[in-house]
């Protein structure tokens, strides 16, 4: 259990110190290779800030 937390924990790391480098496909294939549902993630639901297509 402890080990398979410490592989969540730095998957979700890796995203966040480089997400500029990762795609968004990377992101899901990540979150859905530690436990995460593929069916969290839906096109509409983009975060502000989190979005390539958004230049500000």
């Amino acid at each position: 259990m402890e080990a398979q937390m410490f592989e969540k924990n730095t998957a979700l790391i890796r995203i966040a110190y480089a997400p500029e480098k990762v795609t968004v496909e990377q992101i899901i294939y990540t979150l859905a290779k530690i436990g995460y549902p593929a069916s969290i993630f839906k096109e509409e639901e983009v975060l502000p800030g989190n979005s390539s297509a958004n230049s500000n």
